[in-house]
């Protein structure tokens, strides 16, 4: 999301809270997110963020 836009602003600094591993509770205060909801729509995941679970479910083949 290009940061010309507040809201771009906002998702790049709530993903480097989330990635830097700040609570989610203090990552809503810092940018004033009443909601849990809102907050998660704000959330991006990079290819890195789920690399983790790429493989967890198993296909047959």
């Amino acid at each position: 999301m290009p940061l010309n836009t507040l809201s771009g602003a906002r998702v790049t600094y709530v993903n480097r809270l989330r990635r830097a591993g700040v609570p989610r509770e203090a990552a809503m205060r810092l940018v004033n997110h009443a909601s849990e909801l809102i907050h998660k729509i704000y959330q991006r995941e990079k290819v890195e963020d789920v690399a983790q679970w790429r493989d967890v479910v198993q296909f047959a083949v």
